[in-house]
Parts: C-alpha cells; sequence; structure tokens
C-alpha cells in the first residue's frame, strides 16, 4: 500500500532522513522543519538568517548543520535542545563546503579556492585550522569507519599528499606523498584497512594506501584514455567497484587488488538507430516502462527478450566532462547486488549480482533516471525519472526486488517526483521513503507495507 503527505522543502537533499531514521527534516527559504518520519508531524521549527543551501544530519541524529552559501555562514540547531544553537563563520576565507566529523560535535569547513580546511568544536569552542586540502569538494576528505581518523588530501609544490589526522586532538599522525598526478578523490574502506585514491580523470590510476602510509596497490585497466569516473567499496570492504570513462566497471578484490569481474555496459551498433545493443548473458531479466494495459494512462513494466536495445545519447568528445562512461555505482545494504549506471545511457539502471558477479537484471525507462536509492535493509532498490508527457501525466516510481519490478503511481495529481530516498532502518512492520519534485517545494512520503 502507499500513504502520502506533503511538505515543503527547497532544492534536491532539501529532504532528508535523520541516521536513525526517527525524523525527517525539511527546509522552507530560511526556515528548518523537523518532523517525526512516521506521523510527519512537526516536532521543532527554527529560523536561520538566511536563506538555506543545504541541510545535514549529525550522525548521531540530534542536531542539524544549515549551510547558507549565500552568506557563507553555517548555523546548527539541536533537537533535544531547542534553545542551543551554533553559528559558524569563517569570516577571513569564507566556506565553500560544509559537513559534519562522525563524532557529531564537530563541524568541518572548507574554505573559498580550498584556502584551509577548519574544525569547529560545538562543545569547547575550539577553532583549529588545517592549512591547504587539495580542493573544496568533500571528496578530499574521508573518515575511517569507526570515526577516530580523518584523512585529507593535500596539495603542497605541485605534489599529491594525504594527511591522517585524529578527530579527538586534529593533530596529523602520518604524512605521506602518493604516486598521484593530479587525484580526484579518497576513499576510505569500510573495514578501515585501506584508503583509495583515484586521480584525475584524464589518465586512469588507482592506488591503495594503508592509512600508515604504505602503498599496497598500483592498477592501471588502460592507458591513453579517459581514467576513473566513480569508485564505490562494496559494504563488507572486501570489494571496490572502479567505473570509468570506457563504459566498464571493473571489480577489485581487496587481496590481490586485481579485477576479478569486469561489468561491460551495452554496446552501440551500427544500423541500430542510435541505441545500444544487450546480447548477454542468457540469464539477464530486462524490465522495459510502457503504457499500462488498463485506460487509466498509468505506466508498467514489460519483461523483454533478448537482444534488446537501449536509447543511447552521443556524447559531444570534444568538450570537456563528456557524458559517457560510468557515472555511478551503489550497492544494496546487505552487499548482494550491485546497481551501475553509464550516462550516455541515462534511462538504463543495471544491477548485478554480487554473488556471481554476473548481470541480473536492466531496468530500461522511457525517460532518464534523476535518482536511485537501496533499502538499508533489504536488497530492493527506488528509483525517480525525469517528468515526460504533460504536466497532467500520470507520475510513478519504480521499485526493483530480486523477485520482480514494479511501477508505484503516485497519488497526488501534479507532483513529479525528482529524488527519492528511503527511511534509515527504523524496526517497525512497514518501511517508507520519501520522493521530493524538482522545484523543490514539496515531497510526499509513500509506504511499503510489510
Amino acid at each position: 500500500g502507499a500513504g502520502a503527505g506533503h511538505g515543503a522543502a527547497n532544492g534536491h537533499g532539501g529532504v532528508l532522513y535523520s541516521p536513525s531514521g526517527v525524523y525527517l527534516a525539511s527546509m522552507v527559504e530560511y526556515r528548518l522543519v523537523i518532523r517525526d518520519s512516521t506521523t510527519l508531524s512537526v516536532v521543532a521549527l527554527f529560523s536561520c538568517l538566511d536563506r538555506i543551501s543545504t541541510i545535514k544530519w549529525a550522525p548521531d541524529s540530534l542536531r542539524v548543520l544549515c549551510f547558507m552559501k549565500e552568506r557563507a555562514m553555517c548555523q546548527v540547531f539541536d533537537i533535544s535542545e531547542p534553545d542551543w544553537t551554533a553559528k559558524i563563520e569563517d569570516r577571513a576565507a569564507g566556506i565553500a563546503t560544509a559537513i559534519w566529523a562522525p563524532d557529531a560535535r564537530h563541524v568541518i569547513t572548507i574554505a573559498e579556492f580550498a584556502v584551509r580546511l577548519t574544525a569547529w568544536s560545538l562543545n569547547s569552542k575550539a577553532v583549529t585550522h588545517i592549512n591547504a586540502p587539495k580542493s573544496t569538494s568533500p571528496k578530499c576528505v574521508t573518515f575511517n569507519p569507526t570515526g577516530t581518523h580523518m584523512a585529507l588530501a593535500e596539495r603542497r609544490d605541485c605534489k599529491d599528499y594525504v594527511t591522517v589526522f585524529s578527530v579527538a586532538t586534529w593533530e596529523p599522525i602520518k604524512h605521506f606523498a602518493v604516486s598521484t598526478v593530479d587525484l580526484a578523490s579518497l576513499h576510505w574502506s569500510p573495514d578501515g584497512s585501506a584508503i583509495a585514491i583515484c586521480d584525475h580523470a584524464l589518465d586512469y590510476k588507482l592506488v591503495v594506501y594503508s592509512p600508515d602510509g604504505k602503498q599496497v596497490a598500483d592498477y592501471v585497466a588502460y592507458e591513453n584514455g579517459m581514467g576513473i569516473r566513480s569508485a564505490s567499496w562494496s559494504p563488507s570492504g572486501q570489494m571496490l567497484a572502479v567505473g570509468s570513462y570506457d563504459g566498464v566497471c571493473r571489480v577489485l578484490n581487496h587481496i590481490t587488488w586485481k579485477p576479478f569481474a569486469e561489468w561491460a555496459h551495452a554496446e552501440e551498433e551500427v544500423g541500430s538507430g542510435g541505441q545500444s545493443v544487450l546480447r548477454e548473458p542468457d540469464g539477464v531479466v530486462v524490465y522495459r516502462e510502457t503504457n499500462a494495459p488498463d485506460a487509466d494512462g498509468g505506466v508498467a513494466y514489460v519483461v523483454d527478450e533478448l537482444p534488446v536495445g537501449i536509447p543511447t545519447i552521443k556524447p559531444a568528445m570534444d568538450k570537456p566532462n563528456p557524458k559517457v562512461g560510468v557515472c555511478s555505482i551503489s550497492f544494496s545494504g546487505d552487499g548482494s547486488y550491485a546497481m551501475t549506471r553509464s550516462e550516455h545511457m541515462p534511462c538504463a539502471a543495471w544491477i548485478w549480482d554480487m554473488k556471481t558477479l554476473e548481470l541480473a537484471s536492466v531496468l530500461i525507462q522511457r525517460q532518464p533516471i534523476t535518482s536511485a536509492s537501496w533499502d538499508a535493509s533489504l536488497p530492493r532498490v527506488l528509483l525517480t525519472t525525469t517528468p515526460g508527457g504533460g504536466p497532467d501525466a500520470p507520475r510513478a516510481v519504480f521499485m526493483w526486488t530480486p523477485d520482480g519490478a514494479s511501477c508505484i503511481p503516485v497519488p497526488n495529481a501534479g507532483f513529479s517526483p525528482e529524488s527519492v530516498a528511503w527511511c534509515p532502518a527504523l524496526e517497525t512492520e512497514e518501511s517508507s521513503f520519501v520522493l521530493c519534485d524538482s522545484s523543490g517545494t514539496s515531497f510526499c512520503c509513500g509506504y511499503v507495507a510489510a
């Protein structure tokens, strides 16, 4: 069954469940609204000094960080203490990025132009400045699974370095040079044993270091071509999936750091009318979105036989950042499945079985996929797509499970879901999810009956 409730948000990511799943936060202009995630009744209301750009929950689900980009300022509010508030401003260098430290007691900001990184203690009001972060992107910061250490990418004298800090004292523990040309992202493994580092997009290079600075792997899949686009650890930390511009996702194991699976996405064929054609493997189940057989204008999935054509965009390869290659990789909460998306096939989602490392299913939508969310506990994924048809065309959200896929109609006329998120694990009979529309002015909650 599905239920729906209305609220308000501003922009993508403007509606967020707390990590505990108990609360749902949304933002309306300069106001922060906290609701009970099951009843949707308002628990707390907070006002910021300016229009909120993004909101982020603290890992302990008690505080919310509001970032106001126009004013380069953060405010923090506490659900349990409505009178308590914190204001964070870096008047000298500004704020480009703001994130929580895993201890939920520090906020980390990166200044404009990556001048410095600053850790702000909400308890002691101590401020620690760290110079020369690599970029203003949160991808240059990563934490170990227990949250006791932070690894930061740095750039000094035209070389890349990584420094590991203790979160308790913000003292550097280890500082080492890395063999990248111009590193793009850091990924600390879920088992804490390794830090994977992706080089810039122009060359394929992945290096893996232990937290004490020893290089344990250097992997180059191919040369003379654009390199890595996305990387994701499996929940166990035993596999690292690396997607690249050549349209292949390579799954490396954590012992030899060699690929034991290469997931190729369908190739474009001459004479197929600008489509890519999927011909194998035999066991793959292909679901294609189509008009529902009944007369109400809804949508449904049909199962297609191989070979099957997948709509493909021809990217402009002479411009920077071409829309091609594996742009996203995500694992189900239990690690049993992975989903990949290739940007030049924006209407397709590829689901891989991690037990067999084979393609299990492909979902082919009529419109480009805008967001996807795995359930935290069960292997099931929700998708939203850009709205097609007129403003009154029926809208749906799409769900895949190992047993089948379904199109769930959205009951609210005129509401077009463009992003989706499952509620994190709450020990309740029914699970819920939230849908946000593209204008960011409204959201709707759905419930999946057990």
